[in-house]
């Protein structure tokens, strides 16, 4: 995946993945890149995996979330911004983490 985003130019991308049942943000500088690379992944309303007793992952940003959730994304273009939320049962905000794509 890197060398894809690498070789195609590809600017301000962000990784979005899913169906894990957990929800967490990650980030990697890669080399090449101006900005860290950063996955948000987004568990399901329907189903989560509350007996997660967690698993390493030295590029997380946060703790998981193991509750039932989901992701949303809100775009400011002007600023440049990405605000990425994750949110549970009556739209409580879990955790958030704001990216900026500044030149």
């Amino acid at each position: 995946m890197k060398k894809l985003i690498l070789d195609s130019k590809a600017e301000r991308v962000i990784l979005l993945s899913g169906d894990r049942h957990i929800s967490e943000f990650s980030a990697v500088q890669v080399d090449g890149l101006q900005y860290r690379l950063v996955d948000f992944t987004s568990s399901g309303l329907t189903h989560s995996y509350e007996q997660f007793t967690g698993e390493p992952n030295t590029k997380r940003i946060g703790e998981v979330v193991k509750e039932k959730s989901f992701g949303l994304l809100y775009f400011d273009f002007s600023e440049k911004t990405v605000q990425m939320e994750m949110r549970g049962v009556n739209n409580r905000l879990q955790q958030e983490y704001r990216l900026e794509f500044r030149p």
